[in-house]
């Protein structure tokens, strides 16, 4: 299935509220620190999208890079799936679309 089209499918869930999305904000303009509330509101009004939840990031010891992408030592973007309870079930926006399909699409 190409990218497009499971795009579109992950709409459609997100719409049907099957699935959240959170997208977490660090500021690439102050080398990547923490997404201050001014920075996140910016970001919304760029990037409006009534079914994403923005935040910020203020671990000052850069957490969120190295815990969501371990096997390139951190890095954004990245994506991945978490369930209902917190716990990571996929890393990777490759391998967390698909997933998200499958356990949640139907």
């Amino acid at each position: 299935m190409s990218g497009n089209a499971q795009a579109d499918q992950i709409r459609a869930l997100l719409e049907a509220g099957k699935l959240g999305w959170l997208e977490i904000v660090v500021d690439p303009w102050e080398g990547y620190g923490p997404g201050t509330a001014e920075f996140i509101a910016e970001w919304e009004a760029e990037f409006p999208n009534e079914f994403v939840t923005a935040a910020g990031d203020d671990s000052a010891d850069d957490k969120i890079f190295a815990y969501t992408s371990p096997s390139l030592g951190g890095g954004m973007p990245q994506g991945g799936l978490i369930d209902a309870d917190f716990n990571w079930e996929t890393t990777g926006i490759y391998e967390a679309m698909p997933a998200a399909l499958t356990k949640y699409g139907n």
